[in-house]
C-alpha cells in the first residue's frame, strides 16, 4: 500500500486486494489495510460545515465609503473527512495552503490557520478576495496514516473538488447567476420573505448586504444602492456587471 492510498501488485497496477484483480494504475482500492486519501467536505454550508460552498459569489458590499475595497471575503472554513496534517506530518499551518486567482491580479495569501477543531479548520487571508475574480484556495495536506488529499486539477464550474474551494465576488449577484441583473432583485425579495431559501449557504451569505450579522431593511437600501451605484458608498455601479471568468 502506497503512501497515495494506492495498492498496486507485481506489475505495479492497482488492485482491489493483496494479489487481487488488477483496476489500473492510479485506482484506489478498497481494501481496509489501504484507506481512501482525506477530502474536503462540501456539505450545505451551515454551521458546523464547510463555509462558505464552492461556487459561492459573494454579494454583499465592497466599501463603507465609496473609495476603499474595505469589505470583503477574507476567511474560509474547510470541513475535512478526518483529521489532516501537513505533508510528512506535524500540525496543518499556512504554508499546507496554496490559493490561486483567476485574472491578473495577484491573490491573497494565507495569513492564519485555526487547526483547533480539526477537521474543522478556519483559513484566514492577509486581505479580501478579488471583486469579479474567482479564488481557489487548496489545501495540500495528509491524513494520520500518511496518504496525501488527491489532487484532480480544476474541474469546472459545478464540480466540488476533494482538495479545494472555490469562491467569487460580484456585489450585487444574489442569485449567483454570474452576473447582475433583474433577477437578483427578485431574488433578494424571495429570501427576505421566506418564499425561498439559498441552495446551499445561509441567508446571511447572501442578503446581508452590508455586512452587519444581522438581516433588516437598511440591506436592500444597500443592495439598491449598489445596483445604482450610489458614492459613498458603493465603487461603481454593480448593474449588468459579471465575472470576467468562469469557476475554474
Amino acid at each position: 500500500c502506497l503512501p497515495n492510498g494506492e495498492c498496486l501488485d507485481m506489475d505495479g497496477l492497482c488492485c482491489d486486494d493483496f494479489g487481487g484483480t488488477a483496476q489500473g494504475a492510479g485506482s484506489h482500492c478498497d481494501d481496509p489495510g489501504c484507506p481512501p486519501p482525506p477530502v474536503i467536505v462540501h456539505a450545505e454550508g451551515q454551521v458546523g460545515e464547510t463555509q462558505p460552498c464552492t461556487g459561492y459569489i459573494d454579494p454583499r458590499a465592497e466599501s463603507t465609503d465609496g473609495v476603499n475595497l474595505n469589505r470583503g471575503l477574507d476567511r474560509v472554513i474547510l470541513v475535512f473527512s478526518e483529521p489532516v496534517f501537513s505533508l510528512g506530518g506535524g500540525p496543518v499551518g499556512p504554508l499546507d495552503f496554496v490559493v490561486t486567482e483567476t485574472g491578473a491580479g495577484g491573490p491573497p495569501s494565507v495569513l492564519a490557520i485555526d487547526a483547533s477543531a480539526n477537521p474543522l479548520i478556519v483559513v484566514t487571508l492577509d486581505g479580501f478576495i478579488s471583486l469579479r475574480e474567482w479564488t481557489t484556495i487548496r489545501a495540500v495536506v495528509q491524513n494520520a496514516a500518511g496518504i496525501a488529499i488527491e489532487n484532480l486539477g480544476d474541474l469546472g464550474p459545478g464540480v466540488a473538488e476533494p482538495d479545494r474551494l472555490d469562491v467569487g465576488a460580484l456585489p450585487g449577484d444574489i442569485n449567483n447567476s454570474g452576473g447582475v441583473n433583474p433577477l437578483d432583485l427578485l431574488r433578494f425579495k424571495q429570501y427576505v420573505n421566506g418564499i425561498a431559501t439559498p441552495t446551499c449557504g445561509v441567508l446571511l451569505d447572501f442578503i446581508d448586504i452590508n455586512r452587519s450579522g444581522g438581516i433588516n431593511p437598511l440591506d436592500l437600501l444597500r443592495f439598491k444602492q449598489a445596483i445604482n451605484g450610489v458614492i459613498p458608498p458603493s465603487t461603481q455601479s454593480w448593474a449588468f456587471t459579471s465575472m470576467n471568468n468562469s469557476q475554474p
